[in-house]
């Protein structure tokens, strides 16, 4: 049975992330710098965290990931939210499935199930073996799911997402340059996406018009990384070793 929730929900809450995402910048976002571009380009965009804390600007997104993809896809369309009030239940319990919330649905959006599914295993999308079935996680966060996308979906309806098999395809402009890869460490194997070759990733981040952020981890050397906020002891958040988070800025 899926509730249909029809009422519009007025909240003044800001939420720092729009979907759950592994490897996800929303809780260290803030410390890179600020744009100076009034348009932002994210070519592994995930979650798009970054663009988040500057919304109002012009956010153009990529992405080679195809259910990353659908996602934006659905959320950058006209009745996403229409969609997400009626098929998102108000709370769920571990180990329900959410293809099961659209059984009689065939038509549903790809995209939008694969958001409920990213919420429900949450901090996995992106990853390989990301589940149908809600964790207990998952279930604690859901009553603020729907609640975040009344938040973000009217303020993102501007944006636009291209899906690019390969990032060398993105145009360049004069830009604010987000770019957040795979990382070169066990920790980036685990995304579906994977970069072949960073020397060649480290000459196309360098040839990028504009302002350009490259997010990394301590330790990596295909560019001259500096540690990001080092008094603030800022770690990656996805992996069990308390490997730093490093920036290179032009």
């Amino acid at each position: 049975m899926i509730p249909a929730n029809s009422v519009p929900r007025q909240s003044g809450t800001r939420f720092k992330s729009i979907f759950s995402y592994y490897g996800g910048k929303s809780r260290i976002a803030h410390l890179y710098p600020a744009p100076v571009y009034g348009t932002i380009v994210e070519p592994f965009c995930g979650a798009a965290a970054y663009s988040a804390l500057h919304y109002d600007r012009q956010v153009h997104l990529y992405d080679a990931d195809p259910v990353t993809a659908s996602i934006w896809q659905f959320l950058l369309s006209p009745n996403a939210l229409d969609h997400c009030r009626f098929f998102i239940p108000d709370s769920v319990q571990p180990g329900m499935c959410i293809s099961d919330f659209f059984t009689d649905y065939p038509d549903a959006p790809p995209g939008l199930i694969r958001l409920m599914q990213a919420e429900a295993n949450a901090g996995t999308q992106g990853a390989r073996g990301v589940h149908d079935q809600i964790t207990k996680f998952g279930a604690g966060g859901w009553p603020r799911f729907l609640p975040k996308m009344e938040y973000w979906i009217p303020r993102i309806q501007h944006w636009t997402f291209t899906h690019v098999p390969d990032y060398t395809l993105i145009p360049n402009r004069p830009a604010t340059w987000f770019i957040d890869p795979p990382y070169n460490n066990p920790a980036g194997a685990r995304y579906r996406t994977q970069i072949s070759d960073y020397n060649a990733l480290a000459g196309w981040c360098l040839s990028r018009l504009g302002q350009v952020i490259v997010c990394e981890n301590e330790g990596a050397d295909w560019l001259p990384f500096t540690v990001l906020a080092p008094r603030r002891g800022v770690f990656s958040s996805y992996q069990k070793s308390q490997i730093r988070e490093a920036v290179w800025v032009k």
